[in-house]
């Protein structure tokens, strides 16, 4: 079987398009290859690509037998989805294309890359570069961040954003990897930026109903993603002082909540897919937008353009924060102050 990849981005992964399941359901049990066929592909998004290439490989990983190749794409763009490490992503044993994670990225692309914090955490100590996890955070975010250089302030907004996803992925999905992808579009006519981050983990709705808090609120799966990017909804949520947490890297429930809200400010957009569903703001809806989708860990692409130039990002931030935190004080299971990382865009 033939499957042609004509075109991977945002909208269809946030409307669940779903032709490579569909495709792959026509195997009958006699088909024993599939060919992914690249050459008509003509652009690609790295949300797309993180999204696609992971429901591929869980679609084919209980299919016994099955041997896949590839047909590498043709034209302008051939050498660019190998270079991001897209063919290998979508099949590991592939020979075309370059390894996920080959190279660091630079100041317009992150090649899809796996970023294992614990173990680069763990090096970076022993080297006496990072003597607390968060440290290593902030440094791997400030390097992922590069990706719009030229626009200082939409940098700091980035790397914020970059560190406080990261720093969920440990605290909350039972994992200790993740998955990015980034590009920058700058000198396009589509002048955007693009990160997506994705773990396999436990999903949002089994790590937030943990705590009994939450339960009662948090029946279905979209009931979690919806709390989710509330103001101070977190499982490390305790009832009284036990939230009055001393250290500086303790979690409050803010981070998702002023990603989100960062995007719609700057007219950007944020999507969260976590299990069947997903919920999607951006600067041009009022309401936040759910719907149907399935992914077994937790993905978070963000969207913002590049024409904003005049962005105070310490004034915005604080402007959310404090937003955050007033609607926050009467939830009784929301944290009512946001941690120190969370609401200080840089440090």
């Amino acid at each position: 079987m033939k499957i042609e990849i004509r075109s991977l981005s945002f909208d269809k992964v946030k409307n669940r398009y779903d032709y490579l399941l569909k495709e792959i359901d026509k195997l009958s049990e006699n088909d024993k290859e599939i060919i992914l066929d690249f050459r008509f592909l003509r652009w690609a998004e790295p949300i797309a690509m993180i999204y696609f290439g992971y429901q591929f490989r869980k679609i084919i990983e209980d299919r016994e037998g099955i041997v896949v190749s590839i047909l590498e794409a043709t034209g302008k763009n051939s050498g660019y989805y190998g270079w991001m490490g897209l063919f290998k992503y979508f099949v590991p044993h592939a020979t075309e294309g370059k390894n996920t994670g080959h190279v660091k990225g630079n100041n317009t692309y992150i090649p899809i890359t796996n970023i294992n914090v614990k173990e680069e955490y763990g090096k970076s100590f022993l080297r006496g570069e990072y003597f607390e996890r968060g440290d290593y955070i902030i440094g791997r975010a400030t390097q992922l961040a590069q990706i719009v250089t030229g626009h200082s302030e939409l940098q700091e907004i980035l790397k914020y954003i970059i560190r406080e996803i990261i720093r969920n992925v440990p605290e909350h999905s039972g994992k200790d990897d993740l998955w990015i992808c980034g590009q920058a579009w700058p000198s396009s006519s589509y002048s955007r930026a693009q990160i997506v981050i994705m773990d396999e983990g436990i999903g949002v709705h089994r790590s937030l109903t943990a705590n009994q808090f939450h339960k009662r609120e948090n029946e279905t799966n979209l009931d979690s993603l919806r709390s989710a990017i509330r103001p101070g909804i977190s499982k490390a949520f305790r009832r009284g002082t036990e939230n009055r947490d001393t250290d500086r890297w303790s979690n409050s429930g803010f981070g998702l909540y002023v990603v989100s809200e960062l995007c719609k400010k700057l007219n950007g957009r944020f999507l969260l897919i976590s299990g069947d569903n997903y919920v999607y703001t951006s600067g041009d809806i009022e309401e936040i937008e759910d719907g149907p989708n399935q992914l077994d860990g937790t993905l978070v692409a963000i969207e913002l353009p590049l024409q904003n130039t005049d962005i105070d990002s310490t004034t915005l931030l604080s402007s959310i924060i404090d937003a955050g935190e007033k609607i926050a004080a009467h939830d009784m299971i929301s944290i009512s102050k946001a941690s120190f990382p969370s609401r200080n865009i840089n440090f």
